[in-house]
């Protein structure tokens, strides 16, 4: 599952579609299941980057 809410984010950024990335990346981090896994902390690399929270 965390593969493949980093890949919807990245794939939405390349798109242009900065804000519903943003959005992925925020969902992604709010689901607690996902805390270890290393493509959560690669989410919150990206949400900064993009200005997001």
């Amino acid at each position: 599952m965390a593969k493949a809410y980093l890949g919807s984010g990245n794939s939405l950024e390349k798109l242009g579609k900065t804000q519903e990335a943003v959005k992925t990346y925020e969902e992604m981090l709010r689901n607690t299941r996902l805390a270890d896994f290393a493509e959560t902390l690669q989410a919150h690399q990206r949400l900064q980057a993009l200005g997001g929270s």
